[in-house]
């Protein structure tokens, strides 16, 4: 329904990079545009809380950009509580607070300049999500887990240089956990 609020949104599917993997779009809620009946071969919420669930069980470390909206949609659609260890939109402000955060514009101007800037609004202006063949969907969501993880490792060094030891400190001892309170006042 591409709200940007987290109580309303539907959650189309979780991406998902792990490091030497090809990244991964995994649909959920994608509908025929003419029925609007969801789509066979499709995981269900449960599915994907199951899953959530086992992530968190085996502590594994959870990247995100943007984790406080993902850890706010993850909570409403399939009811369990995912907080991120490394927010790459947190660690941007802290690291330039006059950075412009945008995981496309972070991606181009720190990782790889010669990618072409596109944007899921651009994509998709006026076009509902849920109606987007997965397939289609996934050449670009799948790619934002991949840009997320290049964030992380351009960002893990800048923090660990000794003239940002205390920025490094505050962002995981007050911005990473402050990432839940927030979520779980505005929810």
């Amino acid at each position: 329904n591409n709200s940007l609020d987290p109580v309303t949104c539907k959650l189309m599917g979780p991406c998902l990079y792990v490091p030497g993997e090809k990244q991964a779009y995994i649909p959920i809620n994608h509908v025929d545009p003419m029925t609007r009946e969801l789509l066979p071969n499709q995981l269900t919420e449960e599915d994907c809380r199951q899953q959530f669930q086992r992530l968190k069980d085996n502590n594994v470390f959870i990247i995100m950009h943007n984790g406080k909206f993902d850890y706010e949609v993850i909570k409403t659609t399939c009811g369990i509580e995912l907080p991120p260890d490394w927010d790459t939109m947190t660690a941007a402000r802290l690291l330039d607070e006059n950075e412009l955060a945008g995981l496309k514009m972070q991606y181009i101007t720190k990782i790889d300049p010669s990618q072409s800037k596109y944007d899921i609004e651009a994509l998709f202006e006026i076009i509902q999500y849920a109606i987007v063949d997965p397939y289609v969907f996934a050449l670009y969501a799948a790619t934002d887990s991949m840009m997320t993880f290049k964030l992380y490792e351009y960002q893990k060094p800048l923090f660990e240089l000794p003239e940002n030891e205390r920025v490094y400190c505050i962002f995981k001892n007050i911005e990473m956990p402050i990432v839940v309170v927030t979520a779980e006042m505005e929810l």
